[in-house]
């Protein structure tokens, strides 16, 4: 299973720090839980014409592990320190 979520910041509000916070945190995340197979944090302008500045993919091994990812205290902690600077956030599941 595929979870993926894209992000984009308001203006000033995204930078490398900010980058290399998120990417750790999801090393942190997928070394505690052994079912995230793949972790990949990318900054590029994504999806054309929307310019959101993260995409975060992760492959599960299955949908259960989908809420041990959201209630892990990493997540919740990211979640909270940067949720507030979202102008537009969407995440989607699905399986290959």
């Amino acid at each position: 299973m595929k979870h993926l979520v894209l992000m984009k910041f308001q203006p000033n509000a995204y930078n490398i720090r900010v980058k290399e916070e998120i990417e750790n945190t999801y090393r942190k995340i997928k070394h505690d839980l052994p079912d995230i197979l793949l972790s990949y944090v990318i900054r590029e302008k994504c999806l054309a014409g929307r310019g959101m500045d993260l995409l975060i993919e992760l492959t599960l091994t299955n949908p259960n592990v989908l809420e041990q990812y959201l209630t892990h205290p990493a997540h919740q902690a990211i979640s909270e320190k940067y949720n507030p600077y979202l102008q537009e956030r969407c995440s989607f599941d699905y399986e290959d």
